[in-house]
């Protein structure tokens, strides 16, 4: 359909899962683009080298490489660039970074500079006018579920994030610390039943760590909700923080959401809604999917 309509670029997420499944086999990509790798689906790949080099699969065909500047020492010792030429981006460093390209951008976060930088950097590789490139970045405002702010006449910022790995949630959380000038943070997190074990407790601890409020609840436990928020209290209690006081436990997200934004919330706080983002389905038992939506539960508890 694509090439009906006469689109000369089609732009391809390519799972971790479907690299080590060799479910993209045929298909050649002319740039390949790795944003980050952090800790996620170690459930499947066991390590986190193990992801790590899997992810590089992605970079072994290809003409160009985009990958983030703090992977390049991994790209050369594992050698999977063979003849494709390399472009970097960081922060700070980087072909493309902060120092050398002035972006102004309407969505928050480092994170999202980095990924406008790989953009950008993408841009140039084939040739797109710079400027242009630019000023379409700077005209972005965001996607579903993805630091989507719910409005309101609360007094209080309420955001909608997919962030579910520690360093999604770190993410998100200091770039909302840094716009929550005089209020409270309030962080509502969970974990996925059956995926990574290993990163419920990292989480809690992060929360507790950058939230001032803390409230765990359902993220598709799949049958294990005990269990997964046994484990993110754990990470929580090692910040110190206290149950009923600096973190709560409310199994249902619905009554969760509802607890932050109608019991807890003040004028000037921040409430981050963790987990889910644009997902439009909860998997409460392991076996049945419900209709779900973060922003509609908002709008519940916001309206009536």
């Amino acid at each position: 359909m694509a090439a009906e309509k006469g689109d000369e670029y089609l732009i391809l997420e390519v799972t971790s899962h479907a690299l080590d499944q060799f479910r993209f086999w045929g298909t050649k990509f002319d740039i390949g683009v790795i944003t980050n790798i952090t800790r996620e689906h170690l459930d499947y790949h066991g390590t986190f080298e193990n992801y790590r080099e899997t992810k590089f699969k992605l970079l072994r065909s290809v003409k160009f490489t985009v990958i983030n500047q703090n992977l390049s020492q991994y790209i050369v010792r594992s050698h999977t660039i063979m003849d494709n030429k390399l472009v970097t981006f960081g922060l700070d460093k980087g072909n493309f970074n902060q120092k050398k390209v002035k972006l102004n951008l309407k969505i928050p976060g480092d994170y999202n500079v980095e990924n406008a930088l790989a953009a950008l950097a993408v841009a140039f590789v084939l040739d797109i006018d710079q400027e242009s490139a630019k000023k379409s970045l700077g005209n972005f405002t965001n996607l579903t579920g993805r630091m989507e702010e719910i409005k309101n006449n609360l007094g209080i910022k309420i955001f909608i994030d997919f962030a579910h790995t520690p360093n999604g949630l770190k993410q998100a959380l200091q770039t909302l610390c840094s716009h929550t000038s005089s209020g409270r943070l309030i962080a509502i997190i969970g974990c996925e039943g059956f995926r990574d074990p290993g990163k419920r407790e990292p989480m809690g601890e992060i929360s507790g760590k950058l939230a001032d409020i803390t409230i765990a609840t359902s993220v598709d436990p799949r049958g294990q909700l005990d269990l997964i928020n046994k484990q993110i209290v754990e990470g929580l209690k090692k910040t110190g923080a206290k149950l009923d006081q600096d973190f709560f436990v409310i199994d249902d997200r619905e009554k969760a959401i509802n607890f932050a934004i109608n019991k807890l919330a003040k004028k000037g706080d921040t409430i981050g809604i963790f987990g889910k983002g644009h997902e439009l389905s909860l998997n409460l038992d392991g076996k049945k999917e419900l209709p779900w939506s973060d922003k509609k539960a908002v709008e519940r508890s916001l309206y009536g």
